[in-house]
């Protein structure tokens, strides 16, 4: 029996132990395509309806944990923040306020920034293989006269915390947008040259053209720029999230897939089987070229928070990745949810419990994604996020609870250090969790 699941049942015990002691706290009422693609209901694979409405209760009656040695805490900075500090800045400017943000996030008691460097294609970096992003010069393929993930890197650094680079691996830009690629992007190369046997490369779907996962020259272009980035740059890991296969359409890869089964024939595995495959070899080839760089760096992936969802929409195989070494060193789910939302199967303790379930390997971390970008916002119906300002407090205290969870991280960083009142109420709710018995 692997470690995690042997100390996680350990766990339970103590901790069914303690619910006759303990009193039920009072609760209150209460992205983007990314979240939309990534969350749908899933049926709860552990735990039933009382034992997760204990950990509820756990969640806001037992004191914080204090072992808290090693535990991450990150916070997101997507390309849209990023962006915002680079796009028309000097480097000075940009400098100024990536110390300021980082400061921020080191004296919260946060250790890591995840960071994203890579949204489409492109890169807020120096690179042979994608252009400079749009969002860091204003026109893709435009330098922006200083290197964005450089100061990134170093800044953490001199801050303590770890740089996390963030890479969407196959998105490349909507249709509508096709026209700003620069004409070094590898898209439209491939799109664009006399060459059509490489035109399969980048496909169309749901109004956007992505990187045909089933084709190994896409792999190769992949796991390429991630060597170049861990090659060039002391970042301290290499993050994918939850962007895998855009569509279930049938006709999105069915050549590669028609061929697979001509050479297969009566073994050839299933449609979504074979999809799986497909995005599992991408995982195992980026962290077997970073292992070979730098064994120290970590390559972390962040899923949507609906398990079932990854599988079957997205061709995530999350619980493998969970279970087995060689695909990453850490997964870190999306549970961007509350205690209360309206679907019961995605509500935060539930799905925690799920994910903690799947985590069974000791070699790969369990973090949860939390979301702060809810903060005063209104959920799917529910006011829980409006009418209370602890929810982040609660879902730190139930992770820690569970000894199978690493760490958690927020999305994103301007609305956790955002200068509103909700955002700030909620802030000086969780954030005294994670100073030192020294600071206190």
């Amino acid at each position: 029996m692997k470690l995690k699941t042997l100390t996680y049942i350990l766990s339970v015990f103590v901790l069914l132990g303690s619910l006759s002691a303990c009193a039920k706290a009072p609760q209150g009422q209460h992205s983007s395509a990314a979240q939309n693609a990534s969350q749908h209901s899933v049926p709860v694979s552990s735990g039933s309806a009382s034992s997760v409405n204990s950990a509820n209760d756990l969640s806001t009656s037992l004191p914080p944990r204090l072992e808290v040695t090693g535990e991450f805490r990150g916070v997101w900075m997507s390309y849209y923040e990023v962006s915002a500090l680079c796009k028309g800045k000097s480097e000075a400017q940009f400098r100024a306020k990536v110390t300021e943000y980082f400061t921020n996030a080191a004296d919260a008691g946060l250790t890591a920034v995840i960071a994203h460097v890579r949204p489409s294609s492109d890169a807020f970096y120096r690179s042979e293989i994608f252009p400079w992003s749009l969002y860091a010069s204003g026109t893709q393929g435009k330098d922006p006269g200083y290197d964005p993930l450089e100061i990134m890197v170093e800044t953490a650094h001199a801050k303590g915390l770890e740089l996390h680079a963030w890479l969407n691996p196959y998105r490349v830009c909507t249709v509508k947008n096709f026209g700003i690629l620069a004409d070094s992007n590898p898209a439209k190369i491939w799109l664009t040259d006399e060459d059509t046997q490489n035109d399969r490369r980048v496909r169309e779907a749901g109004g956007g053209y992505y990187y045909n996962p089933a084709l190994p020259a896409v792999r190769e272009l992949i796991i390429d720029g991630v060597r170049e980035i861990v090659q060039n740059y002391a970042v301290d890991a290499i993050h994918f999230d939850d962007y895998f296969y855009p569509t279930t359409a049938k006709s999105f890869d069915d050549a590669e897939y028609q061929d697979y089964r001509a050479q297969m024939g009566a073994s050839a595995l299933s449609l979504g089987d074979w999809r799986r495959e497909q995005v599992n070899t991408l995982m195992r080839g980026v962290y077997a070229a970073v292992k070979a760089i730098d064994p120290q760096v970590e390559f972390g992936i962040s899923p949507g928070g609906r398990v079932e969802h990854n599988r079957d929409t997205l061709y995530a195989d999350c619980a493998l990745w969970l279970s087995q070494t060689g695909y990453a060193d850490y997964i870190c789910p999306q549970i961007y949810f509350g205690f209360e939302h309206p679907t019961e199967a995605v509500r935060f303790a539930r799905l925690s419990a799920q994910w903690s379930a799947l985590s069974t390997n000791p070699e790969v971390q369990l973090y949860l994604g939390l979301a702060s970008y809810k903060i005063g916002e209104e959920d799917r119906g529910s006011k829980e996020w409006i009418e209370n300002s602890d929810i982040l407090k609660r879902q730190v205290l139930l992770s820690r609870q569970d000894p199978v969870v690493d760490g958690i991280a927020f999305y994103s960083y301007t609305s956790l250090f955002g200068s509103k009142e909700h955002y700030r109420a909620e802030r000086e709710n969780v954030l005294p969790l994670f100073k030192t018995t020294e600071d206190n």
